[in-house]
């Protein structure tokens, strides 16, 4: 499973998962940072999840 963070545009912000994961619930926090640690700026984010065929992508907005 693939799970990440990127920008309207499309662009990589953070990878939040990249490893296989169980059937079941899970959870993850992203805080607003990018890859690099550093904070992004408030605006809309989308947050893809990946996993075999299946393709999920949810818009979330940041704000300060």
């Amino acid at each position: 499973m693939r799970l990440e963070v990127v920008d309207v545009q499309g662009k990589a912000v953070r990878l939040l998962i990249d490893e296989a994961r169980g059937a079941g619930r899970h959870s993850v926090v992203w805080a607003g940072e990018n890859d690099s640690g550093a904070n992004t700026g408030p605006g809309v984010y989308f947050v893809q999840m990946k996993a075999g065929n299946f393709t999920a992508r949810n818009k979330v907005l940041h704000v300060k």
